[in-house]
C-alpha cells in the first residue's frame, strides 16, 4: 500500500475514533485498526514497502508484510490507572501465536484515551517469555485469555509479577520505542 493511501486511511480512522470519543463510545475494532494502519504508515515512511489486509502474501494471522519477508503482529492498549500506578495490557490470547511462531516482530500500540501514544517494536524472541508465563489473572477476556505483556511507564519495582521483558522495557523504553530498524534489519 502506497505512503499516501495509508496516510489518508490513518487520518480517516483517527476521526472517527475522535468521533466516537467525543460521544463516549468506545470501540476496540476502530482502535486496532487504527493501529495497525499507523504502523503501516510509520514503516512505509522509513522507506519499506508495506503490505495490509488482503493484500498480505504470506500465510498466517500477522497484521503487516514488510517486503514480502517480514510478518508483523501489531497489539495494542489502552492506559490505565491503578493505586496512582499508570499501566497499559495487551493480550496475546492464548500465545498460540507466540508459540507457532506467527510474527517476526510485534508492534505493542499505546493508547491514552482515543490518541496513539507510543509504538514499541520487538523481535518474536524477545517475547517468548510471553509464552511461557501465562497470567490469566490480568485477563479482561476471560480464561482463555492467559498470555499477557504489560508496560508500566514508572517502573514500581515492587511488582513481582512482571517478566524481565516487561522489567526491561519499564527501565530501557527507549531501546523498543519506534525501533524501525529491528524490522529494516531483517530485509537485507
Amino acid at each position: 500500500m502506497k505512503k499516501g493511501e495509508l496516510r489518508k486511511l490513518v487520518n480517516l480512522l483517527g476521526n472517527a475514533l475522535d468521533v466516537l470519543y467525543t460521544t463516549g463510545v468506545k470501540d476496540w475494532k476502530i482502535k486496532s485498526q487504527f493501529a495497525e494502519y499507523l504502523v503501516a504508515l510509520k514503516l512505509a515512511e522509513e522507506g519499506l514497502d508495506v503490505k495490509v489486509g488482503k493484500e498480505k502474501q504470506m500465510k498466517g494471522k500477522h497484521d503487516i508484510e514488510v517486503a514480502d519477508k517480514v510478518k508483523i503482529e501489531v497489539k495494542s492498549g489502552e492506559y490505565n490507572v491503578e493505586n496512582d500506578v499508570p499501566y497499559v495490557v495487551a493480550t496475546f490470547g492464548e500465545g498460540k501465536q507466540i508459540e507457532e511462531k506467527g510474527f517476526d516482530n510485534c508492534v505493542f500500540v499505546t493508547f491514552k484515551e482515543h490518541r496513539a501514544k507510543e509504538m514499541f517494536v520487538f523481535t518474536h524472541e524477545e517475547l517468548i517469555e510471553v509464552l511461557k508465563k501465562p497470567r490469566p489473572e490480568l485477563s479482561r477476556f476471560g480464561k482463555k485469555h492467559q498470555c499477557h505483556f504489560c508496560y508500566y511507564p514508572k517502573y514500581p519495582k515492587t511488582f513481582g509479577h512482571l517478566l524481565n521483558i516487561e522489567k526491561d522495557l519499564c527501565k530501557h523504553p527507549e531501546e523498543y520505542k519506534n525501533r524501525w530498524d529491528k524490522i529494516s534489519s531483517k530485509i537485507k
